[in-house]
């Protein structure tokens, strides 16, 4: 009985280790300002999501904030898509969607694409953008 117990215990801590994990390891990141988020950066940017959530996504940079480069910018968001349809998410990974706006704080780059993570600070700064209003068309005129 008391086996049985330890046992129970045991999974049930797994279990709970288990749904937690993601607020875990985002709790595990080391808190800093944003002053020191853009000393440890290479590189900085805000820029409007055409591609994601998963990596490579692309930006549009808007501004450099630290650095600069090119009008574009492929992110490794740390999920992915895999050829066999199933999904790997990092619990530290961003989820930038088209349309959004955000702040990225690179810390180098894997082929071409800047590295980042919600523990480099890298964050959304806004929703997808509302749907432009229909052009006036001729025959209103």
């Amino acid at each position: 009985l008391v086996i049985l117990r330890a046992r129970l215990r045991a999974v049930a801590l797994a279990v709970i280790l288990v749904i937690l994990m993601p607020g875990v390891a985002r709790a595990m990141c080391l808190p800093a300002t944003d002053a020191e988020r853009l000393a440890d950066a290479d590189i900085v940017f805000e820029g409007l999501v055409i591609r994601g959530p998963f990596s490579p996504a692309r930006l549009k940079v808007l501004r450099y904030i630290k650095g600069s480069g090119p009008t574009e910018r492929a992110v490794d968001t740390e999920n992915t898509k895999n050829p066999d349809g199933t999904i790997t998410l990092s619990s530290t990974g961003i989820s930038p969607h088209p349309g959004e706006t955000w702040l990225i704080y690179g810390l180098g780059t894997v082929k071409g694409a800047v590295i980042t993570s919600a523990c480099a600070g890298s964050r959304r700064l806004s929703d997808r953008s509302p749907p432009s209003p229909p052009e006036p068309s001729s025959s209103s005129r």
